[in-house]
């Protein structure tokens, strides 16, 4: 009995100047009574009464306190013939507020237990990623570990790669202006005297296609490779939920390789100019090796890195047919088309990858009823989250509450516990929306057309969207998947690449057997029995056209529109000196950089032009960028240049001064 009904109660007892004892008695009785404020009332002038009866019949408070009984047991009584008393439906609404209030303390009872028991749950790590990803990588041969040949060549004298101390900037920077600068030639022959024994250990490593280092996510076993890199050594560079997982590998070797792939193309573009023709093809294939050598890991960043390296050498292989196409047999040239017509499945591979780690990040938030099915676990959970809170998407993170207080992440783990475990998807079920999704973008890597690949890869990743975004039952989700469709297009921009180099190396191969150059791009096509450009997008065709005699190959790059192969144009970083800067303003250069973009790729994006900066009847001039471009254009508009026979140009960046006329 609270507030004013146990004043009011009190309050007529006191009315009534009765002894303590009594006051007191009837006092207990009415408070234990739990009823209504007007029935307790009624029951204190009842009890006043019966009590005013007895002292007035001359009897002690005492004895009339002790001859009433146990106090418990009156008001138990007393209680039961009130509510009595009280009609039908008075009785069926208490009788439901009752039993709804037993039912939700049995509720809150059960969702604690049940709460407790899912915080206290901890995954079940049934799959050993680690071992899972070794299995896929490829073992080293009798000749041994490519690893080792990249440290003789990259370590410095404490036997550590150090970041660009070997491929020093003054060895390929110069590059593009060999063939006719003999100031930028020398230089380069200056920074690469000294670089010839590790060239020749790098070039090497083609014979061993092994690289040799597998997947550790803890520490590197093999303590000569992890001293190379200048690793720490520890127990684990990620622990709590995600120790032992594929999120804490470290991938050291792709920047090494890419260090490699710079060392070789500037060899091999100088081998070029200097005629020195076995020395460019096992660069080349060295620089191929380096490729299979970063995807052997088989992460989708491996498969990234490997594609950009096989660019690059396509860049230097396409440089080196146009310029210098005499210096190679046609032994090499077949053995140049068959390196770049291997077929390149990085990407696919990459993504295959990503299936396992996303894999090994569900069993880490939910559990394994031995069957292939669980639910979610929201501690696990928002712990694993929190953890790649500094790896991943911070801001989804954020978006999605999870924050770095230790107090707020435990209650929202204990209590949202069970309503995370029946609103998530089951396990079972997650990992066949993931099976599905990257079936799809494989699949999608290896459509029959770019378009169709490209469309498909999008649709995936809106029905991902769509899904996990669907509500609350799905969102905690979203958080494990990125959307991967993104990476099709560099599949497809590879495809493009390759068919660079084997139009380069076709029109050399048909100049010698017919003694010309072809007529138009479907005769290249017959002769090198495949149609080339046929991955590019529908909307820009490779185009085809001989000027002076010699073969163009362009497209309309990035703004869909013909500008009668004028290249983009190319702002140049700033030199050391005021009479550098001079010189630059009075020789432009333009990029050849054509086969490192997929130009189809970015139409329709919002800063292209609407119409072409060149006349339709304007003569061909692959030397000369666009004079005239809107202001607010991006500096990448115009058409990228495929193919320019004998451009003078030197090395992958395939740059020549605007005023040049091959």
């Amino acid at each position: 009995m609270f507030g004013s009904t146990r004043r009011a109660v009190r309050a007529r007892i006191a009315q009534a100047g009765l002894p303590a004892d009594i006051a007191e008695c009837i006092d207990a009785v009415v408070r234990r009574t739990r009823l209504r404020r007007d029935e307790q009332l009624e029951l204190a002038n009842e009890l006043v009464s019966h009590f005013a009866e007895g002292l007035a019949a001359g009897r002690t408070g005492a004895e009339i306190v002790a001859a009433y009984g146990d106090v418990k047991t009156s008001a138990r009584e007393l209680r039961r013939g009130a509510i009595a008393k009280r009609g039908a439906i008075d009785r069926a609404i208490g009788n439901l507020a009752k039993w709804s209030a037993v039912a939700t303390g049995c509720f809150a009872c059960g969702y604690l237990v049940y709460a407790s028991a899912l915080y206290l749950r901890s995954p079940v790590i049934s799959l050993d990623a680690e071992a899972a990803a070794n299995a896929r990588m490829r073992k080293a041969g009798p000749d041994g570990r490519a690893i080792d040949l990249y440290m003789q060549a990259l370590a410095n004298a404490e036997g550590v790669y150090v970041p660009g101390q070997v491929a020093r900037d003054a060895f390929d920077q110069n590059l593009f202006a060999i063939g006719f600068d003999a100031k930028a030639l020398a230089a380069v022959k200056a920074a690469h005297e000294p670089l010839r024994a590790r060239i020749a250990l790098l070039r090497a490593v083609k014979d061993r296609p092994a690289l040799g280092i597998p997947v550790w996510v803890g520490v590197w076993e093999d303590a000569e490779a992890a001293a190379f890199f200048g690793l720490p050594n520890a127990p684990s560079l990620r622990g709590g939920p995600l120790a032992g997982s594929l999120t804490g590998t470290l991938l050291p070797q792709l920047a090494m390789l890419r260090e490699a792939t710079r060392l070789l193309c500037a060899d091999a573009a100088l081998a070029a100019h200097e005629g020195r023709a076995d020395d460019f093809v096992a660069d080349i294939e060295a620089v191929h090796a380096g490729a299979g050598h970063a995807a052997e890991s088989g992460f989708l960043i491996s498969g990234l890195v490997a594609v950009a390296i096989r660019s690059i050498a396509i860049g230097t292989i396409v440089s080196a047919i146009e310029n210098h196409a005499e210096i190679l047999s046609d032994a090499q040239l077949a053995r140049l088309e068959a390196l770049v017509a291997i077929t390149s499945d990085e990407v696919a591979r990459g993504i295959e990858g990503e299936r396992l780690m996303l894999r090994d990040i569900v069993q880490r938030c939910y559990s394994d009823d031995g069957g292939g099915d669980g639910v979610l676990l929201s501690r696990s959970f928002i712990e694993s989250m929190q953890a790649l809170s500094g790896w991943g998407n911070h801001a989804r993170l954020s978006e999605a509450g999870v924050s770095d207080s230790e107090l707020l992440i435990g209650t929202v783990s204990f209590l949202g516990g069970p309503v995370s475990a029946n609103i998530a998807p089951s396990r079972r079920e997650l990992l066949a929306r993931i099976d599905g999704h990257i079936d799809g973008l494989i699949a999608a890597t290896r459509a029959p057309t770019r378009k169709e690949g490209i469309e498909q890869a999008e649709k995936l990743d809106r029905e991902w969207e769509q899904w996990s975004r669907g509500g609350w039952s799905v969102q905690p989700v979203s958080l494990l998947m990125p959307a991967l469709g993104s990476v099709v297009s560099k599949s497809w921009g590879m495809r493009v690449r390759v068919d660079t180099a084997l139009a380069a190396i076709g029109l050399e191969r048909f100049r010698r057997a017919n003694g010309r150059f072809p007529s138009h791009l479907a005769e290249l096509n017959a002769f090198v029995a495949r149609s080339l450009g046929s991955a590019s997008d529908e909307r820009v065709p490779w185009k085809y056209a001989l000027v002076d005699g010699r073969p163009l190959i362009y497209d309309a790059g990035i703004d869909g529109l013909d500008d009668r192969a004028r290249p983009p144009l190319e702002q140049w970083p700033a030199r050391g000196s005021d009479e550098e800067l001079a010189m630059e303003s009075r020789t432009r250069l333009v990029s050849f950089d054509a086969c490192m973009a997929d130009g189809a790729s970015r139409i329709g994006v919002a800063s292209m032009r609407r119409s072409s900066a060149v006349s339709a009847d304007a003569p061909l001039d692959p030397t000369q960028p666009i004079a005239d471009v809107e202001s607010g254009v991006i500096a990448s508009d115009g058409d990228f240049i495929r193919v320019w026979w004998k451009s003078g140009a030197t090395g992958h960046s395939r740059m020549v001064p605007a005023s040049a006329r091959p």
